[in-house]
């Protein structure tokens, strides 16, 4: 459903700041409830899902403020590292390609199968 409410929106001129918020807010709560799943079937990983919800809501927010500011920041880049490299890599010109897919929808996957695993 991610992949087809914007688009639609945005093709019947529907798109809003509220929209891109309650949607950022509902993926967050996705991913709020498979982790919390996880964590209930496997109490190990709460250390890595506390770490990758941690990194998920910051990317919301700033996908969020993004949206609403209608503008990409373009950040001059410090030192090359590795972090900006698989950056530039998923998101070339500050657009999404499919590394990036993949590596957005990686760990909600991960949190699916794996949850499936141990019901």
């Amino acid at each position: 459903l991610d992949w087809v409410d914007g688009p639609v929106a945005r093709a019947y001129n529907q798109g809003s700041n509220f929209g891109s918020g309650v949607d950022w807010f509902a993926d967050m709560q996705g991913y709020v409830l498979m982790s919390m799943w996880w964590a209930k079937l496997e109490p190990t990983v709460i250390p890595l899902v506390y770490l990758c919800l941690s990194i998920e809501l910051c990317t919301c927010i700033f996908d969020f403020a993004v949206t609403a500011s209608g503008r990409y920041p373009r950040i001059a880049y410090p030192q090359p590292n590795l972090f900006f490299k698989i950056f530039d890599l998923a998101y070339p010109g500050s657009t999404y390609n499919h590394l990036g897919t993949i590596m957005w929808l990686a760990y909600p996957a991960l949190v699916l199968v794996r949850c499936l695993a141990l019901e």
